[in-house]
């Protein structure tokens, strides 16, 4: 997701400000959201809201209570400048005050790349090396999307000091 949401962050030029919720108590993530509303536009980027939040319950620590959370991403001085970005490992235990519409208009469930997609990935990635292509796509079946882009990373690198680094 961190790739995903750089290189969106880059093509707008926006910036991105993350949030680890598990940490933060309210005064702590309602400071932190309110300097962010002075940079809009921008991306928020919560992770793994499930590891903090069951339904309206902060299993992580009870720092952090839900209404904080809902009144800064939907509150008062709400901002239609902050493109949101929250992930979950978990969707079901979300809480319905915070997956409706307004608060987080869409839902979208990152599958691991199918075979097209694996190989563009993987013709981006060792572009310089395409005798590699059909073997890294077929070996990456089972890889989420981040582990995919480790392998080709991986594998050109291991190319590039093989064959074309410069000698020391």
């Amino acid at each position: 997701m961190d790739s995903f949401l750089s290189a969106i962050g880059e093509d707008f030029d926006l910036p991105i400000y993350v949030y680890h919720l598990a940490t933060l108590f309210n005064d702590e993530f309602h400071g932190h959201w309110q300097k962010m509303l002075c940079e809009v536009p921008c991306i928020a980027l919560i992770e793994d809201l499930d590891a903090v939040f069951h339904g309206r319950e902060n299993i992580a620590g009870e720092y952090l209570t839900f209404d904080c959370l809902l009144n800064c991403l939907d509150g008062v001085e709400r901002s239609d400048d902050v493109f949101l970005v929250v992930t979950t490992n978990h969707a079901e235990t979300l809480d319905a005050a915070l997956t409706r519409p307004g608060r987080l208009d869409r839902i979208l469930e990152l599958t691991n790349p199918d075979l097209d997609g694996r190989f563009k990935l993987c013709k981006r990635i060792l572009a310089e090396w395409p005798e590699t292509w059909a073997e890294t796509v077929v070996a990456g079946v089972n890889d989420t999307g981040a582990q995919f882009q480790d392998r080709c990373t991986q594998l050109a690198l291991q190319k590039y000091w093989k064959t074309d680094a410069p000698a020391t």
